[in-house]
């Protein structure tokens, strides 16, 4: 016999209605010892509406339907029936959670879920089978309203929250935990896990971004206006860089990013660096005179000063010119070295490189970008 979705329907609705005249019938203790119950008419409050609490709004043909729908979600705790047994909505709280959303209204009746079907040591609530609760891969456990929740998520790796929703988006999830190594953690974009290399010192959390050699400047060239990749799943020194979606979600709350020259080599020295104020967005800004906040190129440089940076039609550098646009700033300082040929630095470089500068010494010097969220 072929049943197609409308006859399954029917079929659980008349199912459901046995089930509950049959529960009032023998409502009390089973044979097995432990406590059933189930009330769709008990407790229910006339004429009132818990507002702003509404999970799910669905038409219904009759009240029943909105009963089976709550059983059935495990967010569901109470229900209100409004437009005379015409429109089901489902409620994430009951009243007494907050009993300034619960008022009267004409055109509803407010019901408080109740179905436990408990043995020794188990919950026989089946909605974890039906519903989907925990979000990022959580995994559902019917609890049987155990501190007023009918379940509990239990969530992956370094995720937290009533339902797995707090995940990591930047090392900065991870400054308190008593391991602050720099390393490889677990972050999420977009629901999306990836592992990002992630350094810390007493101020700031940095989540790499992209990292790469000299030898392998032509793949870099782009701008970070333009949506490219290189081995973002796969973090290594000499060709990395996450995709702008990715860039998009670590930036989120960070106030400064960061370039670096061969840490992977160094360390996070203070010999050749440029930082960043985020107020400077370096996934949309092109170029122009930027303050920076700081800016070290072979142990010279200046705090909080005017240096032109260039973005546009490529990815970022500084460029020693005497025509910038920033030697009309007041307090500019060309921090650039005067060299034999055209130098570029932190990026886009030619073939003619500054052997003193760490980010090109040699082919296997490297290059960093950073995000650093302050905490």
């Amino acid at each position: 016999m072929h049943f197609n979705q409308e006859d399954g329907t029917k079929f659980f609705l008349i199912f459901a209605i046995a089930f509950v005249m049959y529960a009032r019938r023998s409502a009390g203790s089973s044979s097995c010892g432990g406590k059933f119950s189930t009330r769709m008419d008990q407790d229910v409050f006339s004429k009132h509406r818990l507002r702003s609490r509404v999970i799910e709004s669905q038409p219904i043909s009759m009240p029943l339907e909105c009963y089976v729908k709550c059983m059935k979600n495990c967010r569901c705790v109470s229900y209100n029936i409004c437009n005379g047994g015409k429109l089901c909505e489902l409620n994430s709280e009951k009243k007494e959670h907050n009993i300034s959303l619960y008022e009267a209204n004409d055109d509803c009746d407010y019901h408080e879920y109740e179905f436990s079907k408990q043995h020794p040591g188990a919950c026989m609530d089946q909605c974890c089978s039906t519903s989907q609760p925990c979000l990022n891969m959580g995994r559902c456990e019917a609890t049987c309203m155990k501190n007023d929740r009918r379940f509990r998520c239990i969530c992956t790796e370094q995720l937290n929250g009533d339902r797995c929703e707090n995940v990591p988006r930047s090392c900065a999830h991870y400054y308190d935990s008593t391991n602050l190594t720099p390393g490889l953690r677990l972050i999420y974009a977009d629901g999306i896990p990836f592992h990002v290399f992630c350094f810390f010192d007493e101020w700031s959390a940095m989540t790499l971004v992209m990292s790469y050699s000299r030898d392998n400047k032509a793949l870099f060239k782009k701008p970070l206006t333009t949506d490219y990749s290189v081995s973002e799943d796969s973090h290594n020194w000499e060709k990395y860089r996450l995709s702008r979606a990715r860039m998009f979600s670590v930036l989120n709350g960070a106030l400064e990013w960061k370039i670096t020259c061969s840490y992977q080599l160094q360390g996070m020295q203070d010999q050749d660096y440029l930082k960043v104020s985020t107020a400077d967005n370096p996934l949309t800004t092109e170029s122009g005179c930027i303050q920076v906040t700081k800016i070290r190129i072979r142990g010279q440089g200046c705090d909080y000063c005017p240096v032109f940076l260039n973005q546009k039609g490529c990815v970022w550098h500084v460029i020693h010119t005497n025509q910038n646009g920033c030697d009309h700033v007041p307090g500019y300082v060309n921090v650039v070295p005067v060299t034999s040929c055209k130098v570029i630095y932190f990026g886009n470089y030619a073939d003619c490189f500054d052997e003193q500068f760490s980010c090109t010494s040699s082919g296997d010097a490297t290059t960093q970008l950073w995000f650093v969220h302050i905490v």
